[in-house]
This record gives structure tokens, C-alpha cells and sequence, in this order.
């Protein structure tokens, strides 16, 4: 991997090529997986699990999450990111029928069970997006870049320009997941918010998508996720969660 140093950009950006790379694996054969096949998996999730690293730093939570990578192979040719074996997206998405987790409503007290769907939908198309290398590759690219246009707002901003990012992010959710109930609920309640430091970034009701899904990391498996998913371990949830975090808060630099 290049090294960026402290370039945040040039690590934002290989963290988000490493997992859009995952999805573009071949095998040689359909049938058979060869040498070849598993050196080139092997490289590309040796790259993701650096790209993490580089970005999030060494704590014990990446590392974890680091070890946990694989790759998932679907009837219909798709490669998606797994934790523990299990389709990052897709916990990502069964959360999004949970009940909100009880040390979220400890945590971010006013938070509602809608930003919680919210949030997670959200966090659902971000890494359903960042894998996208098919024919809606473009749109979920334009998806990305409307994300990252409201973190680019400057700390004296127009309100004129705050909505005409909030137009667009919304319009592209609309393209890339499709006018569904979620999605335009997800709509209605897309705005932003403003950290410590000053950054803007994607709200939902007023919180941090990221301060949300990063809450869920501590939490323990929704009910509907473990029935969703049987035997869906505690560390595939929390290194899933972690996972969502991370390239959530990298759409923020």
C-alpha cells in the first residue's frame, strides 16, 4: 500500500478502494478455486485489512476487525466483505428492523427507534455503495460524493448551499436504493450536524449517523438480527459495527 504518511485524503481513499476492490475478485474457473485464485483474494483482503489499519490506527477493536475480514461469493457472481463470515451489509441491514439497542438510548438520550432505522439505512447503502461495482457503479460513486459534500461544508455556511447539499444527498439516495418507504423516510429526515471540531456531517433527527452506529459497537445483537442471522457471534456484530464506523467517519475528511 502507498504510504500516505499523515495524509488522511490519500487514506480515506485506499480504505475505500481496498473495499470496492473486494468486490471486483475473479476465480479463474467457475468451479474450481485455484492457487492463483486464493493469492489474489489473500492480496485483496490483506490490503483492506492494512487500509483499516493505516486509517483507524492499531487500537484492539481494528486489529480485531483487521483478523476478522473474508469474502463472500453469491449464486448471482457477487463478492460482498464478510466479519466472521458473515456479509458486513447485510447486519448492517437487519439491524435496521431491530429495536434500538438500549445503551443508545443511554448514550444519546432523545434518540428515537425512526433515527435509529434511519441511521442504519443509511449506513446500509454507504457500504452497500462502497461494494458496488456493477452496472449502478456510477450512481453509487455520485452516492458516495453527495455524502461527502455535506462534510465539505465550510463552518461558516450558507444556508442556501447546506440545502442545496441535502437536495442532492437525498436525490442520490432516491437513485442508488430506489424510492422505497425506508429510503424516503430515511429522505425526510437527512440533515446535518455539527462536531466539536467544527465538521459537518450526515445527521438523521439532528444526530451523528457515525455517533449512532458507533454507539452500536458496545451494544449486544439485536433480538430480530440473531433470528435473522442464526448464529451470528457477538464479535461479528461489534467488528461489523466497527467496520461501519470507520468508513463513516472517513466520509467526514
Amino acid at each position: 500500500m502507498p504510504d500516505y504518511e499523515d495524509d488522511k485524503q490519500g487514506l480515506v481513499r485506499e480504505l475505500f478502494r481496498a473495499a470496492r476492490n473486494i468486490s471486483m475478485l475473479r476465480k479463474s474457473d467457475n468451479d474450481d478455486f485455484t492457487a492463483e485464485d486464493e493469492a489474489e483474494w489473500n492480496a485483496g483482503l490483506d490490503a483492506l485489512s492494512r487500509a483499516v489499519l493505516a486509517y483507524g490506527s492499531k487500537t484492539p477493536e481494528n486489529l480485531a476487525l483487521s483478523e476478522s475480514f473474508g469474502v463472500w461469493w453469491s449464486d448471482d457472481d457477487e463478492r460482498e466483505i464478510t466479519v466472521e463470515n458473515f456479509c458486513v451489509a447485510e447486519v448492517m441491514n437487519c439491524a435496521e428492523s431491530s429495536t434500538i439497542p438500549e445503551n443508545i438510548s443511554t448514550e444519546l438520550p432523545g434518540v428515537t427507534q425512526r433515527q435509529w432505522q434511519d441511521a442504519t439505512r443509511f449506513a446500509t447503502l454507504v457500504l452497500s455503495s462502497l461494494q458496488n461495482c456493477g452496472p449502478w457503479l456510477q450512481q453509487a460513486r455520485d452516492f458516495i460524493e453527495a455524502a461527502r459534500r455535506v462534510s465539505a461544508l465550510p463552518r461558516d455556511f450558507d444556508e442556501v448551499e447546506r440545502e442545496a447539499c441535502l437536495a442532492a444527498l437525498r436525490n442520490a439516495v432516491l437513485v442508488v436504493g430506489s424510492e422505497t418507504e425506508c429510503n424516503l423516510a430515511l429522505c425526510e429526515s437527512l440533515t446535518t450536524s455539527v462536531a466539536e471540531n467544527g465538521r459537518h456531517e450526515v445527521a438523521v433527527g439532528g444526530y451523528s449517523v457515525v455517533d449512532i452506529v458507533a454507539c452500536a459497537q458496545s451494544s449486544s445483537i439485536p433480538d430480530y438480527v440473531a433470528d435473522y442471522l442464526p448464529g451470528i457471534p457477538q464479535c461479528a456484530w461489534e467488528n461489523g459495527m466497527r467496520f461501519a464506523t470507520l468508513v463513516l467517519t472517513a466520509l467526514r475528511e
